[in-house]
């Protein structure tokens, strides 16, 4: 892992290295503040909004910068089951996204921007699931913000049908450690292999995501160790997170690197 991360050249062709270095120290990018009701949702959720430096970096980037809220509890889950539902209806490569039932929202770190439009999920091993932006929404970029927030509130690993959504996240650190192959026998539901044939005809495999700035590389198609079964995924995910935290770089003065052992 180099040393110093900000000498790195940054350009359309590579991974947004200033997000990826400040996350990378733990320079908190979101600030959370105090609960809210969030009107048009109809429930309370605590607000985490990006600093003045991260709204530049996104500007920069051509991100939005989104303000997410957590929401948490029976009606937090209801909320940000139908917000996902509702946004993946309406997007030709919704099921994708993995839509869990509403009693298990309860058990993870759920958060939405104001509208719902907007959200994901952290289980408690650090899994970053149901990542959604709504079709119609006018948000750039919204993987920015969303893994921006995440990484710093613990997620730091992914699954993901191997489409777009790969060298969307290897922008921002995340790196292809496994694959399985497509198995018809797990086919989500409604799953259109028409929608989908420019990935593997309709059939493609599931890479396995970890977190490593250092590795500084974006998403090559074919990337990760072909794996047989689901947990040899997540062993080669654990595997990596390891490294990378042994490897942690040097915090900025006065902060702990996120990454440290624990």
């Amino acid at each position: 892992m180099k040393k110093h991360f900000n000498q790195r050249a940054e350009g359309a062709g590579t991974p947004h290295f200033s997000l990826i270095d400040r996350i990378a120290v733990q320079d908190f990018l979101y600030h959370q503040e105090g609960p809210a009701f969030l009107g048009v949702l109809g429930v309370m959720g605590c607000a985490f909004r990006p600093d003045a430096a991260t709204v530049a970096d996104f500007a920069r980037i051509g991100a939005t910068p989104l303000c997410f809220y957590e929401v948490s509890g029976r009606a937090g889950a209801e909320c940000f089951r139908n917000s996902i539902a509702n946004a993946m209806q309406k997007n030709t490569f919704g099921k994708a996204v993995e839509i869990k039932a509403a009693e298990s929202y309860t058990h993870l770190r759920l958060f939405l921007n104001e509208e719902g439009s907007a959200g994901f999920a952290i289980d408690g091993d650090g899994s970053i699931v149901s990542v959604f932006r709504a079709h119609e929404a006018p948000i750039a970029k919204a993987t920015i913000s969303v893994m921006t927030l995440a990484l710093q509130c613990g997620g730091d690993r992914l699954d993901a049908f191997d489409t777009v959504l790969p060298h969307l996240y290897s922008r921002m650190g995340f790196r292809v450690v496994a694959r399985l192959a497509w198995d018809p026998a797990c086919q989500p539901e409604g799953w259109d292999k028409h929608n989908f044939q420019q990935y593997h005809g309709g059939e493609p495999d599931i890479v396995f995501m970890s977190f490593d700035p250092g590795h500084g590389k974006l998403y090559v198609p074919g990337d990760g160790v072909h794996v047989s079964r689901w947990d040899d995924g997540v062993a080669l995910q654990d595997a990596c997170r390891i490294h990378v935290r042994k490897a942690a770089p040097v915090g900025l003065p006065g902060q702990k690197p996120v990454l440290a052992p624990k």
